[in-house]
């Protein structure tokens, strides 16, 4: 009696699901008339019913190209207006709760050279004004494709040339090296958004900060060193592709920006420190590439 009530629930579930039929399409174009049970952010749950009866199976979200429910019931469903084209939705989005992400930066400095600077080192300069340097950032998901958190990056530039200086005395010349290196440090909260291409790997994320940026410059000549430092606000934006390695590593390329000056350094000289207002203010902008990885956890 159990075995024929068995059979009995079985054949009920069957005819059941011959009248509510869905479709899952996948990516290898296979068609599967279920039921579909349940989706959640790693697989779809599915019954149909063969030969051997009632079967459940698992199928994972990256194999599916399109579900459609009831399509059986609806002589012109809506999938089959779109050709099947699938859209992205918020259930296949990765489930992150935090992005954290690291860089190398290969920047270069916008302001123009003044021209009162001699021309022999009108190149001096300009040498300096190209850098590279490190961006780490760590967000926290407010929404799926909002993050809020902080960010932090650096630039590093030097150069060094051999000078031959002339004193007032004309059989009076000094000859030594004129070294220069420059560094600017950036901290700030930030504002992240995200974007998933449909049935992609890629997605775009995109930030906005701002924060402290500081300043530092070393000059060396003939064995004295003269110090610049100087601090203002600073803000930095940028926009980068990712491509999804695995489900929790990417791999990410990206340009950005960032903008701020100064109108005040302090200068040390032999260990004596005094605070200089500039007439015109030091432009401290540049743009930037970077490349790295991006982790979701």
């Amino acid at each position: 009696m159990r075995r024929f009530l068995l059979v009995l629930g079985f054949t009920v579930l069957g005819l059941n699901s011959a009248h509510a039929q869905d479709l899952v399409i996948t990516t290898e174009n296979d068609s599967i008339e279920c039921k579909i049970t349940k989706q959640d952010g790693e697989f779809v749950y599915i019954t149909y019913v063969n030969d051997n009866g009632v079967q459940s199976v698992l199928i994972e979200n990256e194999r599916v190209k399109s579900l459609t429910f009831g399509f059986f019931d609806d002589p012109v469903p809506e999938v089959s207006k779109n050709r099947l084209k699938r859209e992205t939705s918020i259930s296949e989005i990765p489930k992150s709760t935090v992005h954290l992400s690291g860089s190398f930066i290969f920047s270069r400095r916008i302001a123009p050279i003044s021209n009162d600077v001699p021309d022999d080192f009108q190149d001096y300069l300009d040498d300096l004004r190209g850098g590279r340097g490190y961006q780490g950032r760590l967000h926290f998901f407010a929404t799926p494709t909002v993050a809020i958190g902080l960010q932090v990056s650096t630039f590093e530039s030097s150069n060094s040339i051999s000078v031959e200086l002339e004193f007032d005395n004309p059989d009076s010349i000094a000859i030594g090296t004129l070294s220069t290196s420059v560094s600017m440090f950036y901290l700030g909260p930030s504002l992240m958004g995200f974007y998933y291409f449909p049935n992609s790997s890629f997605l775009l994320n995109y930030s906005l900060s701002f924060g402290y940026l500081g300043f530092r410059q070393e000059e060396t000549l003939l064995g004295t060193e003269v110090i610049y430092e100087g601090s203002s606000l600073g803000m930095n934006g940028d926009l980068g592709l990712e491509f999804l390695l695995a489900k929790n590593v990417a791999f990410g390329i990206g340009a950005g920006f960032g903008l701020g000056s100064l109108n005040k350094v302090d200068i040390t000289v032999d260990g004596r420190t005094e605070s200089v207002d500039l007439e015109e203010a030091e432009g401290l902008g540049r743009i930037s590439f970077f490349t790295g990885l991006r982790f979701h956890f």
